[in-house]
């Protein structure tokens, strides 16, 4: 089934779309994939959200799912993440969106056409059907945290957890600060205030 207008395509945030292009050698022609959209206005599966919605599931799972079950969590956890190892297997990348379609479709807001134009965020813009380095990290970074069912988690892939050992600090001797500038910053040994505006911007004035 062509999951595009379908029962049961939708059900909150969480959406089955079929990849009717595929690779530009075939590959993943017909997959059914599974993930989550970008917002409940939204249509289609956006991947850096799914990515990083489903290492979310997975802390819920290790911390919560025992005292607070959640019915069909183990499923849907799967399910995503087999969708993104085949967009990398098919793609060697994650493309922000399988759906195909170019803006022109997005703007018909057809979202039961084969091409609707991407994948529709509902608050105004889509993310068209291209490899996406944000949807690529995320996957990256989920596969670090957890590459496979009953794997065990590494915390230390998440990156908003704090890091296994504390940043390097000019403020401890025996600190190895050897990646860090050696002068410049007013956190630095060697004073000196503010450092300089990246370039191209000098911040402020008219």
């Amino acid at each position: 089934a062509r999951y595009k207008g379908g029962e049961g395509r939708i059900d909150g945030l969480w959406q089955i779309d079929e990849d009717l292009i595929g690779s530009p050698g075939g590959e993943g022609k017909g997959q059914e994939l599974y993930g989550f959209r970008f917002t409940s206005w939204g249509n289609g599966i956006q991947w850096e959200n799914t990515a990083s919605a489903v290492m979310g599931l997975v802390h819920y799972q290790q911390k919560y799912q025992r005292d607070a079950p959640v019915a069909g969590l183990d499923e849907a956890i799967s399910r995503a993440r087999v969708s993104i190892r085949q967009l990398l297997q098919a793609y060697q990348a994650v493309p922000a969106s399988v759906l195909g379609g170019n803006i022109n479709a997005y703007i018909k807001n057809d979202h039961a056409a084969d091409y609707p134009g991407g994948s529709d965020t509902g608050i105004g813009w889509t993310y068209l059907r291209y490899p996406h380095v944000a949807a690529s990290t995320w996957a990256g970074l989920l596969l670090l945290y957890q590459h496979d069912d009953g794997a065990p988690v590494d915390d230390a892939a998440n990156p908003f957890a704090p890091p296994r050992k504390p940043v390097p600090s000019k403020d401890k001797s025996d600190a190895d600060d050897s990646c860090l500038p050696s002068g410049g910053g007013s956190g630095s040994k060697g004073g000196g205030g503010s450092p300089p505006p990246p370039s191209g911007g000098g911040g402020g004035g008219g």
